[in-house]
């Protein structure tokens, strides 16, 4: 049996939002499992979270987008970027959302879309990741420290 080729990493297109919808939820349940109160996990499912999605690819806003990994049998990952929702100058970027699929960590492909969602979104704004990892993240920080974040 040989090996799966690798995912090919594309910008997110509006008809990705439900398929993007359901790795955000099931990484987050997975990752915030321990710290999130039982009653944010029970609430939060994909149709809570398409309309983030939705608004995320219309295209609305230039600065605004995502980039998924795309499998043979599917999505296994995705970035998504957009101006910076605090005080930050307004020509910075803010890294929004990483997930990565259990069947594709250590693989090297959060990396490969940080690189990816920084590369797209930067065009020329410095970068800004949100909450960087640490004990609420344990999954984003090796990321991040590899990447030189």
């Amino acid at each position: 049996m040989g090996k799966a080729p690798a995912p090919i990493l594309r910008p997110g297109q509006p008809a990705d939002a439900e398929d993007m919808a359901l790795p955000h939820v099931s990484v987050w349940r997975d990752t915030y499992r321990h710290l999130a109160p039982p009653e944010a996990l029970r609430r939060l499912d994909a149709a809570h979270r398409l309309p983030y999605w939705q608004r995320t690819l219309a295209g609305a806003d230039e600065a605004t987008g995502a980039i998924v990994a795309q499998g043979e049998a599917g999505l296994l990952g995705v970035v998504s970027f957009g101006p910076p929702g605090t005080s930050m100058p307004p020509s910075a970027l803010e890294i929004r959302h990483l997930y990565v699929l259990p069947a594709a960590r250590g693989t090297g492909l959060g990396a490969a879309l940080l690189r990816a969602g920084l590369d797209r979104g930067r065009s020329p704004r410095p970068a800004r990741g949100g909450a960087v990892g640490g004990p609420r993240q344990p999954r984003r920080a090796p990321v991040l420290r590899r990447d030189g974040r």
